[in-house]
């Protein structure tokens, strides 16, 4: 069987080749506001899933929180790891498997790191995993994106060319079967081409709602960006959803 992409995707070179310039301003913009909003005490314990190479642990754990973060790439773990100090620690974990039960004060799910599956059950799935790893009454952050300009904007394919030093990606996005798909040639200075793909299921408040009031989770408030300022489903930027358990 064919291993699903975000399996070997996350874990080459020339993924983080690509991705090398992530914006650190952004993130640590919505961070600040993020934890303003939910006011955590000090030494609350957070856990971010699908946390790539921990940019946004390192922000939590600079807000004074015990942070856990959790990635299914090994590589993008064993690069996070040299940030680790007492209160700020990295694991591999795949987001459909619980990494602790009834233990965090709030677990979070940033930017869009959820649909990647194939099916809706694995989405029930995760869905599971991040309830069961909550408090009663603790926080549920999903980061999504706001799919309907999304889709209109992608009404015909997007094509475009980034060099990154000896590499050249030629990129394609495409709606098409619920999905958005990215497909990535990653050329060589010696004219090898690799072949990647990106998928993610067009979700919607609805969907995600449908997943985690399953499991006793129950939506509070939705923000339309990392400022929090309120959700248009025209014309906002993300989803973004606060849950809690019940």
């Amino acid at each position: 069987m064919k291993e699903a992409w975000y399996a070997t995707w996350f874990d080459t070179e020339d993924y983080h080749l690509l991705y090398d310039n992530r914006d650190d301003e952004e993130a640590k913009v919505f961070i600040d506001h993020l934890i303003s909003h939910l006011q955590l005490p000090k030494m609350s314990r957070v856990v971010d899933v699908a946390c790539g190479k921990g940019r946004h642990c390192i922000m939590l754990a600079q807000h004074g929180l015990d942070v856990v973060g959790l990635d299914l790439s090994e590589n993008s773990i064993s690069y996070a790891q040299q940030f680790e100090e007492e209160h700020l620690r990295f694991y591999v974990n795949d987001m459909r498997h619980p990494s602790s039960i009834n233990y965090y004060d709030a677990v979070f799910n940033f930017f869009t790191s959820f649909g990647y599956f194939n099916n809706e059950l694995e989405n029930f799935k995760a869905a599971r995993a991040f309830v069961a790893a909550a408090k009663h009454g603790a926080y549920i952050v999903v980061d999504f994106m706001n799919v309907k300009p999304t889709i209109e904007k992608m009404q015909e394919p997007i094509s475009k060319t980034i060099a990154k030093g000896a590499t050249t990606f030629e990129i394609k996005k495409v709606f098409e079967d619920k999905k958005f798909k990215k497909y990535i040639d990653a050329i060589q200075a010696d004219g090898s081409v690799k072949h990647y793909k990106e998928e993610v299921q067009a979700l919607q408040q609805a969907d995600f709602e449908k997943y985690f009031n399953k499991y006793g989770a129950t939506l509070q408030q939705v923000f339309g960006n990392y400022h929090l300022d309120p959700f248009d489903i025209n014309t906002s930027e993300r989803l973004i959803m606060v849950f809690k358990k019940k």
